[in-house]
C-alpha cells in the first residue's frame, strides 16, 4: 500500500515543471521492509528520478508521516541531498520507521472498525531555494483489510466419549480493549443424551506465538439444541513480537485456535476439541 501511495510524489515533482522547461519523471520506485526489530520496522523506498533539464532542481528532502486509523505509527525522510541533478536519474531513498510499540493500539481500532484500517501518508516536498526552504505538502490514503476469524466457523458432528453430537460454531469478536481482545464463540451442541460441560481449555497462536490461553469453569447441561457462547481472551501486549514475526513472514500470519470441552458423562470425564482449525490473512503494506 505504502508503494502504491507514492506514485502521489510524481504528480508533485511535476509541478516543478513551472522552474524550467522539461517536467522531472518517477522512472521505478521500490519499497521493502528493512531492519525489523523488537522496538521498529524499517521501510526502505527507493524513487528513481529523471530530470530532463540541463539544470539542477533543488530538491533537498522528501519527508513523511505514516498514519493508521489516525495512529501515527512512524516517521519517514529521503537520506541525504534529494536534488535532481541536470540530465540524469537520480535515486531517492527515503527510510521511515514504524514504532512497534503503537501496534496493539492500531490493532484495537482494527478490529472495532470491522477490521478495515485507513492508512494516510502525509509529507513534504522539501526544496532549497537558497535563501529558504519551500515544503509542498502532499498526502495520499489506501486501506487494510483482513478477515481473522475465517475458517473457524464449525458444523460437523463430533463424539463425546461413547456419544456423538452435532456442533455447530459461529465466532465473533467480543469487547476490545486496549489490554486484551474477546473472540466470542456462539455455540450449539444438539445431543440425543444428557452430558455436561464442566470447563474449556483453549490456545491461539498466531505464527507460532501464543496470545491467548487459558481454562474456566463453565457448567451447562447438554442436551437437545443447547445454546451458549464461549469466551476467548487475547493478550494485546502480545502484539508486538506478532508484528514482528509477521513482516519477517513477508506479511502473512498463521493463525491457530484450539478449544478444548472438558465434558462429564455418567460420571467420566471426557475432553473432546471443538475447534482444532488454522487459517491465514495476509496485509499488503509495501504491495
Amino acid at each position: 500500500m505504502v508503494k502504491k501511495m507514492l506514485p502521489i510524489l510524481l504528480l508533485l515533482i511535476l509541478t516543478s515543471g513551472c522552474l524550467g522547461l522539461g517536467k522531472p519523471e518517477v522512472l521505478s520506485y521500490k519499497s521493502e521492509w528493512g531492519e525489523i526489530t523488537e522496538s521498529y520496522s524499517e521501510i526502505i523506498t527507493k524513487m528513481d528520478v529523471k530530470n530532463p533539464n540541463p539544470f539542477s532542481i533543488p530538491l533537498k528532502a522528501i519527508d513523511l508521516t505514516l498514519y493508521i486509523n489516525n495512529i501515527e505509527l512512524g516517521k519517514g525522510r529521503s537520506i541525504g541531498d534529494a536534488t535532481l541533478k541536470p540530465n540524469a536519474i537520480t535515486t531517492i531513498t527515503i527510510l521511515t520507521k514504524i514504532d512497534n510499540s503503537k501496534i496493539p493500539e492500531w490493532w484495537v481500532s482494527h478490529i472495532k472498525n470491522g477490521e478495515v484500517s485507513e492508512l494516510l501518508l502525509k509529507g513534504n516536498l522539501i526544496f532549497n531555494l537558497i535563501i529558504t526552504e519551500f515544503k509542498f505538502p502532499f498526502e495520499e490514503r489506501d486501506e487494510i483489510r483482513t478477515d481473522i476469524l475465517r475458517g473457524f466457523k464449525v458444523d460437523e458432528k463430533l463424539s463425546f466419549g461413547p456419544l456423538a453430537a452435532n456442533v455447530k460454531i459461529n465466532p465473533r469478536w467480543g469487547e476490545v480493549k486496549r489490554d486484551y481482545t474477546q473472540i466470542m464463540l456462539d455455540t450449539v451442541i444438539d445431543s440425543d443424551v444428557s452430558f455436561r460441560l464442566k470447563g474449556i481449555k483453549y490456545e491461539v497462536l498466531m505464527n507460532g506465538i501464543k496470545i491467548g490461553e487459558g481454562y474456566y469453569d463453565k457448567d451447562v447441561e447438554i442436551g437437545r439444541n443447547t445454546k451458549f457462547t464461549l469466551e476467548l481472551r487475547l493478550d494485546n501486549d502480545k502484539l508486538d513480537d506478532w508484528w514482528v514475526s509477521h513482516l519477517k513472514n513477508g506479511e502473512r500470519s498463521e493463525v491457530e485456535i484450539i478449544v478444548t470441552g472438558v465434558f462429564d458423562l455418567a460420571g467420566k470425564t471426557f475432553e473432546v476439541d471443538l475447534i482444532r482449525e488454522k487459517t491465514s490473512f495476509r496485509t499488503e503494506i509495501l504491495t
